[in-house]
């Protein structure tokens, strides 16, 4: 687990993806079955290295060795919807990371715009609103939802409103480029 954890340091915060890979390669070295390891080296290997392929095999051994981690559906179903455009098979995945962890927060994000993707605006709509319930400060959640509301439902106060809401987020967590595109679009929707 400890070079499981350096690659994950090693990644997020030192920006050295190669560093990351060879740290989840020792960790799988020491422990073939480790499978949090193969997920998060599916994840540098598809979403860094562009190697979706092995990205997505290393997504399955994951799965494969353990059915219950929840962040290997997740990430796999990204993976699916972004890059393969396998919109069934993204749905399925974020579906089946749900039942296991109904508090994975990136999986109702990304279900939800892949929902509203799929014109179920209401499926899309409950899951920006579960996002938001697990974690009030994910801003980018309050912008696809304010924007949501906004176009297919013409609730024009709640989309301000959550478009608002986003603009202090992103004001308070120092991004300064989301902070303005909001405020951008208030002036344009007011």
């Amino acid at each position: 687990m400890g070079y499981n954890y350096r690659g994950t340091l090693k990644a997020e915060k030192l920006q050295d993806i190669q560093g990351g890979v060879a740290d989840y390669n020792r960790a799988i070295a020491i422990d073939p079955n480790l499978a949090i390891a193969y997920s998060n080296r599916g994840t540098l290997k598809a979403e860094k290295l562009q190697d979706i392929q092995r990205g997505l095999a290393d997504y399955n051994r994951a799965i494969a060795i353990d059915p219950n981690l929840a962040i290997a559906y997740s990430n796999r179903g990204l993976l699916k919807v972004k890059k393969l455009q396998d919109m069934q098979g993204g749905l399925a995945d974020y579906n089946r990371a749900i039942s296991i962890d109904p508090n994975l927060l990136n999986a109702y994000y990304n279900r939800g715009a892949l929902k509203e993707k799929l014109q179920d605006v209401q499926g899309g709509l409950a899951d920006y609103n579960r996002a938001i319930s697990i974690d009030p400060r994910l801003a980018i959640a309050y912008v696809n939802r304010g924007a949501l509301k906004y176009a297919r439902f013409k609730d024009r106060t709640g989309g301000i409103a959550d478009i608002q809401q986003a603009a202090r987020l992103y004001k308070k967590q120092g991004n300064s480029t989301s902070y303005q595109r909001q405020i951008d679009l208030l002036k344009k929707w007011q």
